[in-house]
């Protein structure tokens, strides 16, 4: 099941009741929950990504299993990060704000943009590897902020 799906699921019947101290609550919980997959999934893959390289693209090239798993290595300390930035986004749209994920895929277009003519000829391979997950940063923030101020108004309202 997709996480747009999950989130539909979650979120539709009680957006549709005017719970949305409920919604609130499953919000907290998705994101603390994430959170906690994620470090898990971190710290594994800093340990076994050499392994998983290897395994799935069949090579024993040194160059790309290190590049590959510091790829991993890297990108898995931001999936916290990610995890939140995709509960709220869906999390939004499921409350009826399509709008402000919208505008977070435009920051997420920008800050590409930004990277690939500014800081990835400057700092290399490793710019490449950061690119992704630091302009995950924002993007988070700016749901977090907009689905602070929804859930406020839903909860007046």
């Amino acid at each position: 099941m997709t996480q747009i799906t999950v989130t539909t699921i979650m979120l539709t019947p009680s957006f549709g009741a005017k719970r949305f101290r409920r919604i609130q609550k499953g919000v907290k919980q998705a994101c603390l929950l994430s959170f906690v997959w994620s470090i898990i999934v971190a710290i594994l893959l800093f340990f076994i990504s050499p392994f998983l390289t290897s395994l799935i693209s069949g090579s024993t090239n040194p160059n790309l299993i290190a590049n590959a798993s510091l790829y991993l290595q890297i990108s898995s300390c931001f999936y916290p990060v990610l995890g939140c930035l995709l509960i709220l986004g869906n999390s939004l749209q499921g409350i009826g704000r399509k709008l402000t994920p919208l505008v977070s895929s435009f920051i997420e277009l920008t800050g590409k943009i930004l990277f690939v003519l500014f800081i990835i000829p400057h700092t290399g391979y490793i710019g490449v590897i950061l690119c992704e997950p630091l302009i995950w940063v924002p993007m988070t923030l700016q749901l977090w902020f907009t689905y602070h101020k929804a859930s406020h108004q839903l909860l007046a309202s």
